[in-house]
């Protein structure tokens, strides 16, 4: 069993894991030079996909902020052995556009819609990633 990566694995799956993050961390360097401020996981759905991967899937965050998935913090794909997830990169101006807008879909919800638990749970994570994203944009990191 390997050091430093979660799971059972063998020192070949951690080699090869460790080889796609250095790939996928490398192809983050590059689109953060690039000026792409957002990262989405795209995970291949079939019946291989673990849960994590499929939960995962089409995800967009900032480009410095890290995935959850299985209770594991990661930066880029490489959850399990054999993983065969990757990311796309984008612009973070239409991340917030579209953070903007969930916002007021839930904003415009009737009150006893917005006092739910976990209406105000989804408000509050994208108010947090708002101001992440505005920080990000607009008044440095």
């Amino acid at each position: 069993m390997g050091s430093g990566l979660p799971g059972a694995f063998t020192e070949a799956e951690e080699t090869i894991t460790r080889e796609n993050m250095e790939i996928h961390r490398k192809l983050v360097d590059d689109a953060r030079t690039e000026g792409l401020a957002t990262k989405t996981w795209i995970a291949i759905i079939d019946n291989k996909t673990c849960n994590g991967c499929r939960a995962l899937n089409f995800t967009t965050i900032p480009i410095d902020d890290v995935f959850i998935a299985r209770g594991i913090s990661v930066n880029f794909p490489g959850l399990h052995p054999g993983c065969r997830c990757s990311l796309g990169f984008g612009e973070a101006e239409k991340l917030v556009r579209d953070l903007e807008q969930q916002e007021r879909t839930i904003e415009e919800l009737p009150p006893e819609e917005k006092e739910k638990p976990e209406v105000k749970t989804v408000l509050e994570r994208i108010k947090q990633a708002l101001s992440r994203l505005k920080r990000f944009l607009f008044g440095g990191r």
